[in-house]
């Protein structure tokens, strides 16, 4: 064997050198190759002339006791087969057993919190009672799936009724939780039907804890009865305020002008009983249409402020934010939330804020949902502006284009790390709020753990990896996408994507084709790096020369990932030129490009990169020359 070696290493040099030539190339998946054979996709990133999307609405009458925190709930569900398949058996998606004794999960929780999960006591199919029990009932993690009486074909429907209770969370604020004795944030709390979609069939991801969500778009009715010193905030419209409110609180919500931020409810009126006619309990009352979730909090001690705000396509938008007495940031909240939605709507999407009523409660942390949020209190204005933004615009992304979180966590969380920059530059012109999610990535680059973002992110078990895959190399991948097609085109890309997958379920392939048919270009090179390839952005000055007299600098890219070229340049009589080439000078599998000074002097110095360019290894991208020959640092900077 041993004389076959040289030969081998021969062999193996070779194609490492042919292969760093290549295009980068986008791996398509046999999954959506079927998609695209039987037209539920199309390679323009439009939907295709099959696609299909099955529908599950919701008729949910539930009780919530604070003191036992026991949620107790019934729910009659009408499933829409609008699938070319005959269906058999129905997924349930139960993330409430995310805090059952047992279950896998990436995050740990408050053993106090540990319970039997979701209590699923009966299931009736079109009025017949099911056997919660194998071989027709099934439960697994945070999923269950049950047996149709019979089958259920295509464009028919089925209805189904469950009843069900289980124990919130008193310690572990994981998207929900107990905030204080009396004030929760209530979610994953009833069973869902799981998507079945053109792609993979049904979703039986499960949730572990750090990958979000995929739902279906449906219609909520939904009845929640508690104490009566109790308020609540939810996903929808409240249909009954009339049987709740006092009149002094109807009249200021009846009157509160367009584009004026008013205190609905203070604190001290709702523990004085001015707030809510006086009852035991309450039901609440709500609706949502086309919506993949619904969520709710309450408490007897928040305070509530609204801002109603007039849509430039006439839809009124009322803004709220809940909160206690002491998270003072909490009172600027539903400003920050409309100018948001403005923004969003008018100056970054082109497309208008898809839901009548948006409600950001003050819990823990930050974490979206269908017109409700759940975000921590902040110390800084920056953070204020920065979770609200982020939360909200979450609406477009992934509840108006119905993106899978399970999958591919990169488009919502790296879209909306991006994006909403442009609200927290509209209030802090003075800092780069890019510059966090930038420099956390080039740390990040290069480590056995810097997963490309066509890995599922349910496939992820490492948080830090999921995390700088979902958020911090997705929108450094973005941003730059955008300085590459520019900022017209990448806005109409977003507005086209918006309206081509409204509330329908696009894929990443869909994505990158619709960039490509609007911008007009052939993007593998980039999006193939990018989203495909392993590696690390690294750009050198690999060699200076002519330094005398109109200098020349060669750029070489080191690493897989392409990025822009931005030089400055120092010269003998102290003046300095910058030099920009765009991230296209790669496109053509090239690893060097050569930039002209043009400029007449003695360079003295040349620095390559800037804090919008992440580079691994910046130690190689600085060049100084003390003797007029030029000299490159030592080391290659690694």
């Amino acid at each position: 064997m041993k004389r076959f070696l040289p030969i081998l290493f021969v062999l193996i040099a070779a194609a490492t050198i042919t292969v760093s030539g290549q295009q980068p190339e986008i791996y398509l998946p046999r999954e959506y190759r079927v998609a695209l054979k039987k037209q539920t996709r199309s390679e323009s990133g439009a939907p295709g002339i099959n696609y299909f999307q099955n529908q599950a609405d919701y008729s949910i009458t539930a009780s919530f006791d604070p003191a036992s925190r026991k949620l107790t709930g019934h729910s009659l569900v009408t499933y829409y087969n609008n699938s070319p398949d005959t269906m058999r058996i129905i997924v349930l998606n139960t993330d409430h057993d995310f805090f059952k004794r047992g279950s896998g999960r990436s995050f740990g929780i408050d053993p106090s919190d540990l319970t039997d999960g979701i209590d699923i006591r009966s299931l009736k199919v079109s009025g017949k009672e099911i056997t919660l029990a194998p071989p027709v009932w099934r439960r697994n993690g945070t999923q269950a799936q049950f047996r149709l009486p019979s089958a259920l074909a295509p464009g028919t429907s089925v209805e189904f009724e469950m009843e069900w209770s289980l124990i919130h969370p008193a310690k572990t604020w994981i998207r929900t939780g107990t905030y204080d004795s009396t004030s929760f944030f209530i979610a994953y709390w009833f069973p869902r039907v799981a998507v079945y979609d053109d792609i993979f069939g049904w979703d039986v991801s499960g949730h572990l804890g750090t990958a979000e969500f995929y739902n279906d778009f449906g219609d909520f009715d939904v009845k929640l009865t508690i104490p009566g010193q109790y308020m609540i905030w939810a996903t929808g419209e409240l249909q009954n305020q009339e049987r709740i409110f006092s009149e002094t609180i109807l009249d200021r919500l009846e009157n509160n002008k367009e584009n004026e931020t008013i205190k609905i409810s203070s604190s001290a009126e709702l523990m004085e009983g001015k707030v809510l006619k006086s009852a035991s309990e309450h039901t609440w009352h709500f609706r949502a249409e086309m919506v993949p979730d619904f969520a709710f909090g309450l408490s007897d001690t928040y305070n509530w402020v609204r801002r109603n705000l007039r849509q430039s396509d006439g839809k009124l938008i009322r803004v709220n934010a809940v909160y206690p007495d002491k998270a003072e940031d909490f009172r600027e909240v539903a400003e920050i939330g409309a100018t948001t939605i403005k923004m969003m709507s008018e100056e970054i999407t082109g497309v208008s804020y898809p839901f009548p009523e948006m409600t950001v409660f003050c819990g823990h942390g930050g974490m979206e949902f269908p017109m409700m949020a759940n975000d921590g209190s902040s110390e800084t204005s920056e953070g204020t502006v920065f979770v609200t933004s982020h939360e909200i615009s979450h609406s477009w992304f992934p509840f108006l284009a119905g993106l899978n979180e399970t999958r591919y966590g990169w488009m919502d969380e790296g879209l909306i790390t991006y994006l909403p920059k442009k609200v927290e530059e509209y209030y802090f012109p003075e800092r780069n709020p890019h510059l966090s999610y930038i420099s956390s990535y080039a740390n990040w680059a290069g480590r056995e753990d810097d997963l490309n973002m066509s890995v599922p992110s349910n496939s992820i078990a490492n948080h830090s990896s999921y995390m700088m895959n979902a958020y911090g190399r997705s929108a450094v991948t973005l941003m730059h996408l955008e300085k590459l097609i520019g900022a017209e085109k990448f806005k109409t890309v977003l507005k086209t994507f918006l309206e081509e997958w409204r509330f329908k379920h696009p894929s990443p392939y869909d994505f990158i084709n619709t960039c490509e048919r609007v911008a007009g270009e052939d993007l593998d090179w980039y999006f193939g790096s990018w989203l495909f390839g392993y590696g690390y952005p690294d750009l050198v000055i690999r060699e200076v020369s002519n330094p005398d007299y109109g200098a020349k600098i060669t750029i070489a890219k080191a690493g897989y990932l392409p990025m822009p070229v931005h030089l400055i340049c120092r010269f003998d009589d102290g003046s300095e030129h910058a030099y920009s080439e765009p991230v296209s000078v790669w496109k053509d599998g090239r690893t060097l490009h050569t930039v002209e000074t043009g400029v007449q002097k003695k360079l003295k110095w040349v620095k390559l990169g800037n804090e919008l360019i992440p580079d691994t290894y910046p130690g190689n991208n600085v060049w100084e020359s003390a003797d007029g020959n030029g000299r490159i640092p030592p080391g290659n900077g690694r």
